[in-house]
């Protein structure tokens, strides 16, 4: 994708604070999950994807829908997956894969619904980045995504 501004990036991409990560482990709905280098956490047309908060390693967003994988975004630690379709539970648009050996936090929609009540500054934080996020693809002109 081409260059986003830093400011709409910081908007689009926050990075979530050691100590909000440290408040989201507390969560019983956050699930702990280990990643390999190269395994995919999902793939573009999946249903029912997990949220993932990144802990560690690092994860690659890809648009698979061209000739050749395209990285949409990588994430680290704090950093976190989606975009707006996934509240709705639309299919993914794009696939996930673990760039390096990663840890990360997934969440069920239900379960993220549950870290929001716990801390509704954060669930701010992430639902003004997944409408950002979709907001950038489509105006990219360059995104093809899920096609039927």
């Amino acid at each position: 994708m081409r260059e986003i501004p830093p400011e709409v990036a910081a908007v689009a991409f926050p990075r979530i604070s050691d100590e909000d990560l440290a408040e989201i482990a507390e969560c019983p709905a956050a699930v702990r999950r280990s990643w390999k280098a190269g395994e995919r956490l999902f793939r573009t047309g999946d249903r029912d994807v997990p949220f993932f908060i990144i802990l560690s390693g690092e994860v690659e967003i890809l648009d698979e829908s061209g000739p050749e994988p395209q990285t949409i975004v990588v994430h680290d630690r704090g950093k976190f997956t989606g975009e707006i379709g996934w509240l709705t539970g639309a299919r993914a648009i794009a696939s996930a894969v673990a760039k390096t050996d990663a840890e990360t936090f997934a969440f069920s929609q239900a379960s993220l619904r549950e870290l929001i009540n716990l801390a509704p500054g954060l669930g701010d934080v992430i639902l003004t980045a997944l409408i950002t996020r979709r907001q950038l693809l489509k105006d990219s002109g360059e995104f093809v995504g899920l096609r039927v």
